[in-house]
């Protein structure tokens, strides 16, 4: 009989640890016997063995089932914070000059977006809008607006995450639209108030626009934020 340890048993749905079995075979010859001892330790390391699980064809199912299930939905998420974007540049668009910019609507959608997406809402919030800037001859404001919008959607939305399925009280809806648009009019008087812009007072004249333009982005969001189709395509 020769000495050595067995080669591992694939059983088909049958997990490796299962079947893992040690052999040890002490061999003695004389001249008229063999001599041998088998051990056998069944189920050997089975807990630090996991990665030698051979899942069976139903589990390999639920597994690619699981994982088909991530990818769309990623794929839904993507999708959307796609279409998010095009709606917060077409309501950017829709706005009202000012004497060093312009109000619009498109801190509205931001709020929506946030309140959909969670804190994915970055990515269309700073999109959307610096587009907007972009195509309103506003260059100078594409990054900063990259920047601070994104913010707003990231912060908003981190605010009003999914809870275990628990409901989204008013108070902290209003709350993460109160802090968004902080940022929105703190971030714009910071970079308008910097020297090779146009200096603090100028900047201080676009307060009371940001402002409003805030105050009608909250009126507008909120009670959207409780339409039925809105929570339908929640994230």
């Amino acid at each position: 009989m020769e000495c050595g340890i067995p080669a591992p048993c694939y059983g088909r749905g049958i997990c490796y640890a299962e079947k893992l079995y040690l052999t040890i075979k002490i061999c003695y010859f004389t001249q008229y016997k063999n001599f041998y001892i088998i051990i056998s330790i069944k189920k050997l390391l089975q807990s630090s063995l996991n990665e030698y699980i051979i899942p069976s064809r139903t589990e390999r199912r639920i597994i690619m089932s699981e994982n088909t299930k991530d990818n769309r939905a990623l794929l839904r998420r993507l999708a959307f914070a796609g279409v998010s974007a095009a709606f917060i540049f077409a309501a950017t668009e829709i706005h009202v000059s000012t004497a060093i910019g312009y109000v619009n609507l498109g801190d509205a959608v931001i709020l929506l977006v946030s309140y959909i997406l969670g804190p994915f809402a970055f990515f269309p919030a700073a999109i959307g809008s610096a587009l907007g800037d972009l195509l309103a001859g506003y260059a100078q404001y594409i990054v900063p607006t990259f920047l601070i919008k994104g913010s707003m959607g990231a912060v908003a939305g981190v605010l009003l995450l999914r809870r275990e399925d628990k409901k989204i009280s008013l108070v902290r809806r209003g709350l993460a639209a109160v802090l968004a648009e902080i940022i929105m009019i703190a971030g714009y008087f910071v970079f308008e108030a910097l020297p090779f812009m146009y200096g603090p007072a100028a900047a201080a004249g676009s307060l009371i626009p940001n402002l409003i333009q805030a105050l009608a982005a909250i009126a507008i969001a909120l009670p959207l934020s409780y339409l039925k189709e809105i929570n339908r395509v929640r994230f």
